[in-house]
């Protein structure tokens, strides 16, 4: 199965999406969760590889216990 996807590049796009998201039976959650994404989505990258960067070139610890 192929899909042809592509991005909600309009303001017209977005929310016809919205009004087909809000006839849905969990439109609340829907409809947040879209928002979160498409707000957050590219935001949410790029943290997540500098947070794989950090921990990449972190140098390690050690732990040392005095008596």
């Amino acid at each position: 199965m192929s899909y042809n996807v592509q991005p909600l590049r309009t303001q017209h796009k977005i929310n016809d999406f919205l009004f087909r998201l809000r006839r849905n039976k969990n439109a609340k959650r829907d409809v947040f969760l879209f928002l979160i994404g498409i707000n957050s989505g590219k935001f949410v990258r790029l943290v997540d590889k500098l947070l794989r960067d950090q921990q990449l070139y972190t140098p390690p610890m050690s732990v040392i216990e005095y008596s």
